[in-house]
């Protein structure tokens, strides 16, 4: 009993030091990107103005989306799988890798399809036309990203990813100051993402495993994968509508492309902190994928997370509702006066949508993908059903309060059912007593 005790509380403290390792330097990542965006993204927004921001944001909502529908759910797969069991790795990274590029290869044909025959605007086809090579780059770097964090070696490719969120940032901010516009911008955001995701590949091959990309694609093991991350595609897809859906749904109601612009800039905000706060949850899951199956010790991993989130979630809000109005007018000018008002109410719907976030996690790792699944629709189906209605009668405060309630919808459907099937079944590891001896 000894000896089992002992090896108990060091399998806990190594999974909590790889948490903490892993997490520590994927937030690092999220949390430079998150600096840098703010800046880049209030520079930007300072000199284009609100209009022309609006269609910057548009585009970069509507190939967001496409990657959100062509990721299919395989970065999770990815992370359970490899955290799990990294036997095998270099052959399952080559079939997710192939599978991952031909779906975004097809996503990319589907969105430029769209943009050529349903954008009648001639500057947003425009803007959506030279995003698609960014649509490309960003889902392979991103499916890169979720390898290293599934092997928990982000310390090999943490910097290098700040590297090239400091060269967009600096060369866009370069750019805008000697005059440059909208066009240039776009196209340095696609060559970044390109350069990106060409950088990572070779560093996966270098520091995780040497695969190799099966082609032709055999169809038995890509149709197991496919089968695997159909319902997680789902709700990847349905998180990606709640997340982007709102921008490209803005695009045509009556509200104009500048008070979309504003609206932009404050779900822009609002999504750079709720990515920063996924890294730790991120990091956590090859770690608690094995947890899963050890039955360490336990813990409420979802209330503890979802009352610690929702305490900083109302203490953000309140004091962007204190300084954020005049902050805003002071840094952006008096154009965006309605992206300051709006920043309160984006702390607390950061706060809803991070919320349910562990006990989503536990829900996947137990087995009930469909239920999280079934939660992301119901919010998505909220969203489709609630925004137009909401905008023609209070207009943006009406969009940001059918965000909020879809968003809410999801995270008291999340909860409830990680309280019924997750939470009783689910054991994290924690290292907070000393050895025994």
């Amino acid at each position: 009993m000894l000896t089992e005790s002992l090896l108990t509380q060091r399998s806990d403290r190594a999974n909590l030091r790889s948490i903490l390792s892993n997490g520590c330097r994927l937030a690092g990542i999220n949390w430079i990107e998150t600096a840098l965006s703010v800046v880049y993204f209030a520079v930007m927004a300072r000199f284009l103005g609100p209009t022309l921001y609006g269609y910057w944001a548009y585009g970069i909502a509507a190939y967001a989306l496409t990657a959100g529908l062509a990721g299919l759910g395989f970065d999770i797969l990815v992370i359970l799988r490899l955290g799990h069991d990294k036997r095998g790795g270099g052959e399952f990274l080559g079939l997710i890798l192939s599978l991952r590029f031909a779906i975004l290869c097809l996503g990319s044909v589907g969105f430029a399809g769209y943009a050529l025959m349903a954008e009648t605007d001639p500057l947003s086809r425009l803007v959506l036309l030279l995003l698609v090579p960014a649509l490309l780059g960003r889902g392979v770097s991103l499916a890169v990203r979720m390898c290293f964090v599934a092997y928990e070696r982000m310390a090999d490719y943490a910097r290098f990813v700040a590297w090239f969120r400091a060269a967009e940032a600096t060369c866009g901010i370069i750019y805008l100051s000697a005059g440059g516009g909208l066009i240039g911008l776009v196209v340095l955001h696609a060559l970044v993402w390109i350069g990106e995701a060409s950088f990572g590949l070779c560093r996966m091959r270098s520091r995780l495993a040497r695969y190799s990309l099966p082609l032709p694609l055999e169809w038995g093991p890509a149709a197991t994968l496919l089968r695997q991350a159909a319902v997680l595609g789902l709700s990847t897809a349905a998180n990606a509508w709640l997340s982007s859906g709102p921008i490209m749904m803005l695009r045509y109601s009556p509200v104009g492309m500048a008070s979309l612009g504003q609206l932009a800039m404050v779900l822009s905000f609002a999504m750079i902190l709720v990515g920063s706060a996924y890294a730790f949850f991120t990091a956590a899951l090859p770690v608690l994928s094995r947890s899963a199956r050890q039955a360490n010790t336990e813990m409420r991993y979802g209330r503890v997370t979802a009352l610690a989130i929702l305490a900083a979630a109302t203490v953000g809000a309140w004091i962007a509702g204190q300084v954020g109005p005049p902050l805003v007018r002071s840094v952006l000018g008096v154009d965006y006066a309605t992206a300051g008002d709006l920043l309160a109410p984006s702390m607390l719907i950061c706060g809803v949508i991070l919320v349910p976030t562990a006990y989503c996690q536990t829900l996947l790792l137990v087995g009930h993908r469909w239920l999280v699944a079934l939660a992301d629709l119901a919010g998505g189906l909220c969203l489709a059903l609630a925004f137009y209605p909401a905008v023609g009668r209070w207009g943006l405060d009406g969009a940001v309060s059918a965000i909020a309630c879809s968003w809410l919808l999801r995270a008291a459907l999340l909860i409830g059912m990680g309280e019924k099937f997750g939470s009783r079944s689910f054991r994290v590891p924690v290292a907070l007593a000393p050895p025994v001896e």
